[in-house]
Order: C-alpha cells, then structure tokens, then sequence
C-alpha cells in the first residue's frame, strides 16, 4: 500500500510506476501460483459479474431495458457503494471522495471525466476481524454520471501492496503473509460485491436491484495519454 506522503506525486510517475508494478507483479505470479493459483487477479475481469464494459456506455445509471435513469443522481448526494470491479481504473462518483484532485475534463469512452485524484478509505478486514484497514488509490477517476464508485482489482492499480483474492468469501489479502486486507458482500442478485467499509457509513445508492450495469472502466493507452497530459497541466486543487 502506498504511504499517505506520496499523494501529490504526478500522473505519469503513477503510469511508470504501474508498468513497474506490471513486471514485478508478473515475475512474483509464478512464484505464488502454487498457493494461490485460485486467488489472484488475473481472472477479476471474467469473474465480476456483470462489471466489463469496452465502451464504458454503461458506467452511467441504466436500466434493464435499456433507459438512462437520472433519478437525483447530482453529485451533492454522498455515494458509499464501492464495488470491486474490472478494467483499468478505479473512479469515484464525488468530488466530496477526493483527498487529492486535479481537475483534467475529458472523456473516456462515452464516460465524462471530471478529474484525477487520490482517494483513502477505511475497510473492514474480514467478517472475524472488524479492525480497519487503509487503503490508498491512487489516480481514481472522478466520474459524476458514475452510479457507484469502482475499486480496479487489476493488479495494476492496487498500488505498491501484493494482493490476492478469494473468491469464495470475497476477500481481499496480502499475497506474502495471507492476512486479510479487506471484503466485500454480495449486492444484490447480480454478482456484484460491495465493499465493507469502516463504520458502515450510509448514503445515497442508485444501484437499483434490477438494474443492469457494465461497472468497469476500460481506458485505452490514447486515452490514458490524453488524461496524463491534462493532469500535469493543471494545479492541483
């Protein structure tokens, strides 16, 4: 996990960093495949049910038949859900989620982006551990028209940590020690998990229980070039 300090660090350190990460992340898979060839992330994009979207058109509130649903969906209306999902980006719904942010418009895919930043959140580690984790995202995308929030569990962008995954009880741990890190609950009938979070704050939720969701941002290499170039023009704010 990356320490609280290096918050302000630029877009493009974070891309070479994720690279990095890449290598490493792929020379250490075999060396852990053995113990947890059933608990990693390659398979998250397959795995999370309805959460993969290559146009990104339905990040945005959409119904089973096909309806955008606004329903007060304005960003004044605190959004808790956190969702482990696919693709190439974590995002969160609010400004009010930010602690860092660089605001950088643009759009990825369909989706309308706002601006770049870092979020902290505070998770339960496991059903019989209720003490609380921090865990740091960095580059979370700041989607308004987003109908949840979205934690990327590509090995790419969980930051410096060595994470792994359980499917069967939907839980997040250290690859290296096997401690848990945090989990999520099943939501709805969908497949969806959401994230336990610290405290069970309450908000507002748009996911609606017969809904239908592509969750996961899929950002191209143009697109996330576009991103960087705008991020590093801009003050932090």
């Amino acid at each position: 996990m990356s320490d609280i300090s290096n918050h302000h660090r630029g877009f493009s350190e974070c891309k070479k960093q994720r690279k990095s990460r890449r290598a490493r992340h792929n020379g250490q898979k075999q060396a852990h495949q053995s113990r947890n060839h059933n608990h990693n992330f390659n398979d998250s994009d397959n795995r999370t049910n309805g959460c993969t979207s290559d146009d990104n058109k339905s990040i945005a509130s959409t119904t089973s038949n096909g309806n955008r649903n606004n329903h007060n969906n304005t960003s004044s209306q605190r959004c808790w859900d956190w969702m482990m999902v696919g693709g190439t980006n974590h995002y969160a719904k609010n400004r009010s989620a930010f602690l860092t942010y660089r605001r950088a418009p643009c759009k990825i895919g369909r989706t309308r982006v706002l601006g770049v930043g870092t979020v902290k959140l505070d998770l339960v580690r496991s059903p019989k551990d209720p003490s609380t984790y921090t865990l740091i995202l960095h580059d979370v995308l700041h989607i308004p028209e987003a109908v949840c929030n979205g934690i990327s569990i590509n090995p790419d962008f969980m930051g410096a940590g060595n994470y792994g995954i359980s499917w069967d009880d939907k839980r997040i741990y250290d690859a290296d020690t096997e401690e848990p890190c945090w989990y999520a609950k099943a939501f709805h009938d969908d497949g969806s998990m959401r994230c336990v979070l610290a405290g069970d704050p309450r908000g507002t939720t748009f996911l609606e229980k017969d809904g239908s969701y592509a969750l996961s941002v899929n950002a191209s290499d143009e697109e996330l070039e576009v991103l960087g170039r705008r991020v590093e023009n801009r003050s932090l704010l």
